[in-house]
């Protein structure tokens, strides 16, 4: 079986962040950082099955860190991927989205693709997946918009 990591909320349930049998270490740093236990580079929140309670002492604290981390996860991917692709004709590029002669998938359905498992926008598909619990606000000296968790709201990561 696969190895995959989630985030979740109470109202939505969970959705697959990073590709399958895929982990990024600075994101279980932070998660270790922010309280989890984590063994086998597993971690999270189990839901008892009689129960749709979940264990709030797994709750994320902060969500910015997690987001500064795979906005790195992206750009390393990105790095990986032209590393990979650099004796290859046709370069590998993420951040490229124009039509390719070697896709055999029409526009629009390249696209549907990138964006459900692009890691270009892994961050934004979480952003977006957790909008309901977030607080944003632009941060004039980092130049750029913060998130942070409402306070009556809960997320939580875990893998398996």
């Amino acid at each position: 079986m696969a190895y995959r990591t989630y985030v979740g909320t109470i109202e939505k349930g969970e959705i697959q962040i990073l590709g399958n049998n895929e982990f990024y270490q600075p994101l279980i740093n932070e998660l270790k950082r922010q309280g989890y236990k984590i063994e086998d580079s597993c971690y999270g929140i189990e839901f008892d099955s009689n129960s749709d309670v979940v264990d709030t002492c797994t709750a994320i604290k902060e969500i910015q860190p997690i987001i500064d981390i795979l906005e790195q996860y992206i750009w390393d991917k990105d790095k990986e991927m032209k590393n990979y692709f650099k004796d290859v004709r046709h370069k590998v590029d993420i951040f490229n989205l124009r039509p390719n002669k070697n896709f055999d998938k029409d526009f629009t359905a390249r696209m549907i693709d990138l964006q459900e498992n692009g890691y270009i926008f892994a961050t934004a598909n979480l952003v977006n997946y957790l909008k309901d619990n977030l607080e944003r606000k632009y941060d004039r000296e980092k130049k750029k918009i913060v998130y942070k968790i409402k306070e009556d709201k809960e997320v939580w990561f875990r893998a398996y």
